[in-house]
């Protein structure tokens, strides 16, 4: 199967948007570590109200403040960012004087022109739209024991904004659903002894966090060729990173601005796919691949 991990998630169109955007507005300066805020994570309206309905607002509060700092833990992990925390965040738009929702939509005509805010870049929210904490056990007779199953599902919406211009870049769907059955022993009077253990919720929130903070680094940091020997290439995807051995990715090489001829405005960078690669090795820091069939084209730079 062919696959670009970040084709795949954000569309070859976002990454022409951003190389010709805002992220080009670090074309001609040196690297450097993307400012990046960690904003408020929320559940929707619906959400809350059917949690509420079905007893699982404890569980859902759980899973709010778990992933508030596992959003933090899995953006720094990725080593591309310098994080700003939720509460570290609140402080600067307080003492900004920076309203929250001035992060929106520029294709909103009513929209408020929005503000810089001070050392950051991007602003990364995510708004939970799907959650369920399903606990179903059945007593076993004469062995005081319960067989008992749960799901976890947790789906969140997050998106990245533009701080300078206050506009939307992205967004993507982030599911995670996890079930387990186990045997555990009945306490009479009330209980089953673990059936309720909130590891699940914990190890949901951080794959959440994980897979949302990968998603944000192929958008921001498109996959790139950093090397190219005799048919052999290096990809900058690491262990983590969603890229495994065996996988086929496909190699564009970024060419001339396109523009609109009545406005002016940059719509993209002409991509012109120059080959493929398979994957051989997923190391620590890097990725080795093999090109399959004749490089027409594949060099330093070229996006994956």
């Amino acid at each position: 199967m062919i696959c670009s991990l970040f084709s795949k998630l954000f569309g070859i169109a976002a990454v022409a948007s951003l190389l010709a955007g805002g992220l080009a507005r670090g074309d001609d300066a040196a690297p450097h570590a993307v400012q990046l805020g960690i904003g408020e994570i929320a559940a929707t309206p619906a959400v809350r109200d059917s949690a509420e309905h079905t007893g699982q607002s404890q569980s859902l509060r759980l899973v709010i403040d778990s992933l508030g700092e596992q959003f933090i833990n899995a953006f720094n992990r990725t080593q591309k960012f310098t994080v700003v925390g939720r509460s570290d965040l609140r402080q600067l738009l307080d003492e900004q004087k920076i309203p929250v929702d001035v992060l929106i939509d520029s294709a909103d005509p009513k929209a408020a022109k929005p503000g810089k805010i001070k050392g950051l870049e991007y602003l990364v929210v995510a708004s939970i739209d799907d959650f369920v904490d399903r606990v179903d056990g059945r007593r076993i007779e004469g062995l005081g024991m319960q067989a008992a199953g749960r799901l976890v599902r947790i789906s969140a919406l997050v998106k990245v904004y533009d701080t300078t211009t206050g506009a939307l870049v992205d967004s993507a769907s982030v599911p995670v659903e996890l079930e387990t059955n186990q045997l555990s022993r009945r306490v009479e009077g009330g209980g089953d002894n673990g059936a309720q253990d909130n590891s699940m919720l914990a190890d949901a929130s951080s794959q959440l966090a994980s897979r949302a903070a990968q998603r944000v680094v192929d958008l921001l940091y498109p996959p790139k060729i950093v090397d190219v020997t005799d048919g052999a290439v290096i990809i900058n995807r690491a262990e983590g990173s969603g890229i495994e051995v065996d996988q086929v990715w496909e190699i564009f090489a970024v060419g001339k601005e396109i523009k609109d001829p009545d406005t002016g405005r940059v719509l993209g960078k002409q991509e012109v796919k120059v080959g493929e690669c398979v994957v051989t090795d997923v190391l620590p820091k890097f990725s080795k691949a093999r090109l399959l069939g004749e490089n027409r084209g594949v060099d330093v730079g070229a996006i994956t």
